[in-house]
């Protein structure tokens, strides 16, 4: 229900994150 919008919002979020700290785009 709202955990699994919560989830994809921060999964993005985070991996947005990390990836642009890696990747340095």
């Amino acid at each position: 229900m709202n955990k699994y919008e919560n989830i994809k919002n921060l999964a993005p979020d985070k991996f947005r994150r990390l990836t642009g700290v890696k990747f340095k785009t």
